[in-house]
């Protein structure tokens, strides 16, 4: 086990689109998953290693084991593009 960079997602989110948005290419290759049937956020990057985020007290059940996940993924390559589109200048080194 390793010790979490961030304690909460919205942290974890926040410091990660700043450092796209600063013109971190290591950055811009992560994915964020956001997991539709159980809350679930992942940020990970090209190599599969992952940052979960879970709700606090959540206990992952048996049944969610054996369920379907159904996820919307966006890669860091489109945030960096909406910074870019918006006018950040980093935005277009990461993009």
């Amino acid at each position: 086990m390793v010790e979490a960079e961030h304690v909460k997602a919205g942290d974890a989110l926040e410091s990660w689109i700043t450092k796209i948005w600063s013109g971190d290419r290591s950055e811009a290759d992560k994915t964020l998953r956001i997991v539709q049937t159980w809350q679930e956020i992942v940020v990970e990057d090209r190599h599969g290693h992952t940052e979960h985020f879970y709700p606090t007290g959540t206990l992952l059940e048996q049944h969610t084991l054996f369920d379907v996940r159904r996820s919307i993924e966006i890669p860091g390559r489109v945030i960096a593009q909406i910074g870019a589109d918006l006018g950040i200048r980093g935005c277009l080194y990461a993009a």
